[in-house]
């Protein structure tokens, strides 16, 4: 059946009888959505096909069998180009993974794309494709007294979907989505009409990153988001430790936006604003981004269950449109962190925070949707969320959140003794209960404190000789385990005149 019905459409086939149910066009300022549902079959499988646009030409192709049913489905989603003169594919595996099963997040069983096809028609154009692996997973959920829901799924396998035969000057490209019954089967591929990377040493770059950093670069996507690893200590997690989940932290494209920043590949593009569609839609009418995976860890300490707002998570959504919204003609780019400020200067008088005298406190780490608990404060997010309101005060000229981030860096400066450790190191977090625990991140922790540097230095200065030694205590420490440092803080450690400090080690792209 046909889907499409451009120069280059888009065909589904399959053994079993295709009935097209509805079309649903949702538009964005940025981008649309052409949502295409077909019964397939007698025992009530669907293939949903979401085709997502931008206003350069290019789009994503989403595909999602839901198989409810016991019996074998398979459907192949296929695409037509003409005049094609040659072709090729440029594949992710000639880089090898090497695979890191001991961490919290477990065996992660996915990898990376098949690779990007490369089409040069016959009047010399070049048209590209980035395709994706086919994912089979099951949804689980598990409901809680308070009507709260987690969800997760059950990654049974990625398996290369994609096969391609050519009849004289047409291709025709294929990716076949194989249920086995009782599951959900993703397949996702971003097509262009010019090339996706500047040229081959970008893509060549991007793709042995993705090999090195493939927990941390998406690979599973779908029209609502991108999948990932979850943790060992979130629930449901099934047997097999195969639970993935949507992360907010991932479904922004962070590493994308900083590659087109530097590189202007088309493909980042492409994924920065597909990020923008993701997290309008995971948020819908709520008023903040809520974490729909439960943490058995803030289970076990507060009986805290999903939905809950986590500081870090809104912090780093409210950068993600600060930085960038603007340059990518998203609305309203700067209320985001308007209104993630306000929500941390509200949490006082709910309760949600940790005093240290009549003037200073810690805001909490977590906002419970349905549960009446305070959490701990962890050093990573309080430093997030008080570099979040000193960016709104800079922006906004509040004086609210300037004298919130005041009382949490007045806290800090109280309680510094009791942060540094004797190696150097820095606590992760404080308890209600004053207590000290918990190993803190490796580079995380250094680079929010170069960013209250940074802060600090232009609205008062009389701030920075604390901040600066909690820059070399952790520094130090870095140097002495022998665990580098990153790019983030190399650079912050430049800007401010600090690089004295700079960690010994080797330079990472990603905070371990």
């Amino acid at each position: 059946m046909k889907v499409s019905f451009d120069a280059n459409p888009i065909y589904i086939r399959s053994t079993e009888n295709i009935l097209f149910r509805n079309h649903t066009r949702i538009d964005n300022s940025f981008s649309r959505d052409n949502i295409y549902t077909y019964d397939i079959g007698e025992e009530g499988a669907t293939i949903e096909l979401t085709v997502r646009s931008f206003d350069n030409g290019d789009y994503f192709l989403f595909s999602k069998i839901n198989n409810p049913a016991e019996s074998a489905v398979t459907v192949d989603v296929i695409q037509k180009e003409n005049e094609v003169a040659s072709f090729e594919l440029n594949r992710y595996d000639k880089y090898k993974i090497k695979r890191n099963d001991k961490d919290v997040f477990g065996s992660d069983t996915t990898s990376y794309p098949t690779g990007l096809l490369h089409l040069v028609k016959q009047d010399g154009s070049v048209k590209e494709r980035m395709v994706g692996q086919s994912y089979l997973s099951k949804q689980l959920s598990v409901e809680y007294e308070n009507d709260g829901y987690s969800y997760m799924r059950q990654l049974f396998g990625e398996k290369e979907a994609l096969s391609y035969a050519q009849v004289g000057t047409t291709l025709l490209s294929v990716h076949t989505l194989n249920s086995k019954g009782n599951d959900i089967v993703d397949q996702w591929y971003m097509n262009a009409d010019d090339q996706l990377f500047e040229n081959d040493e970008n893509m060549e770059s991007w793709m042995q990153e993705s090999a090195e950093y493939y927990k941390k670069r998406n690979n599973w996507y779908t029209a609502g988001g991108p999948y990932n690893k979850m943790a060992t200590t979130t629930e449901p997690m099934p047997d097999t430790g195969q639970g993935y989940g949507r992360n907010l932290l991932l479904l922004k494209e962070d590493r994308a936006l900083v590659l087109y920043n530097e590189q202007e590949d088309r493909y980042f593009e492409n994924l920065i604003y597909n990020s923008f569609v993701n997290l309008k839609n995971f948020k819908g009418d709520k008023d903040y981004w809520e974490t729909e995976v439960t943490s058995t860890y803030l289970k076990d300490l507060y009986d805290i269950t999903a939905p809950f707002i986590d500081t870090r998570f809104n912090e780093q959504i409210a950068l993600f449109y600060y930085n960038s919204g603007d340059d990518f003609g998203i609305d309203n780019a700067k209320e985001p962190l308007r209104n993630y400020a306000d929500l941390l200067v509200s949490q006082k008088s709910k309760g949600n925070f940790i005093p240290v005298n009549d003037t200073s406190y810690y805001i909490s780490d977590y906002f419970p949707i349905a549960q009446q608990v305070t959490t701990h404060a962890s050093m990573n997010h309080v430093l997030g969320g008080m570099n979040i309101l000193l960016m709104a005060y800079n922006e906004f000229d509040d004086q609210k959140y300037l004298d919130t981030a005041r009382a949490i860096q007045t806290a800090v400066a109280t309680d510094k003794e009791d942060w540094l450790r004797d190696s150097g190191d820095i606590w992760y977090r404080i308890s209600p209960m004053h207590d000290y625990k918990g190993d803190d991140y490796k580079h995380l922790t250094l680079e929010d404190l170069i960013n209250s540097y940074k802060l600090w230095e232009d609205i008062d200065p009389t701030y920075l000789p604390l901040l600066e030694k909690m820059i070399a205590s952790k520094a130090s420490f870095l140097s002495n385990e022998e665990l580098g440092f990153t790019t983030k803080i190399k650079n912050g450690l430049r800007d401010i005149g600090l690089s004295q400090y700079l960690p010994d080690g080797e330079e990472r792209t990603d905070a371990l």
